[in-house]
């Protein structure tokens, strides 16, 4: 819910600039809704077998799980960076020119920090592994009010436009994305993000993907 927030409120504050404006964020949403799905699956597949881990008193098993949580966001934002090329040409089939302009000033620099977005998602399932549910609560709920609030400041006070809403939405998202990586990197959480106690597993990528499956479907 609070993911589609975003989107939301962008659509509410483009739709004044113009109906091709609205357009646009109409064909972008689902491209942003899905980089948040993927964060927050990947996040619930690894919540899990950290769960499972702890479960069984194997804590560095839950250490190294987090670790290839994180692996696995990071290339599925390479992947995303590298599709944004492709997307291009699969835009243009709109025929949509003013639209078609306005959708990638909405999309690049949503796709170029998704790893943002997929970070915090991440992050936020991670924690609830420990039994810490308030924390990430908190962050995103704060991160969409500072959306709402940037919102209108980007878009027309400082004249950006569409674009303008883009860059609200990244910059809402950094403030939970940093407080997550300080509290995992000054050892502010029970589960510790240290590099030391990773051991690839074949089997824990099996397993975060498999849970990340049946939550994405």
């Amino acid at each position: 819910m609070f993911d589609a927030i975003y989107g939301i409120v962008d659509m509410l504050w483009v739709s004044q600039i113009g109906i091709e404006a609205f357009y646009a964020i109409g064909v972008s949403i689902p491209i942003s809704s899905l980089i948040f799905s993927f964060g927050d699956s990947i996040g619930q597949g690894t919540n899990s077998m950290m769960s499972r881990f702890i479960g069984s008193g194997d804590y560095e098993g839950a250490y190294n799980t987090l670790i290839h949580g994180i692996i696995i966001t990071n290339i599925i934002w390479l992947i995303l960076v590298l599709c944004l090329v492709f997307a291009r040409g699969i835009l243009y089939n709109l025929k949509q020119a003013d639209s078609y302009i306005l959708t990638f000033e909405y999309l690049i620099p949503i796709i170029i920090f998704a790893y943002v977005f997929l970070q915090t998602n991440m992050l936020s399932e991670t924690l609830q592994a420990e039994g810490n549910s308030r924390t990430p609560t908190i962050l995103i709920i704060s991160s969409n009010i500072l959306n709402i609030i940037l919102d209108p400041i980007f878009i027309f006070n400082f004249n950006f436009g569409i674009h303008g809403a883009a860059m609200a939405t990244v910059l809402s998202s950094m403030v939970p994305f940093i407080v997550f990586m300080y509290l995992y990197l000054h050892g502010k959480t029970k589960i510790p993000l240290k590099k030391e106690y990773f051991k690839f597993k074949s089997y824990i990528l099996v397993e975060i993907f498999k849970v990340s499956l049946f939550c994405g479907t």
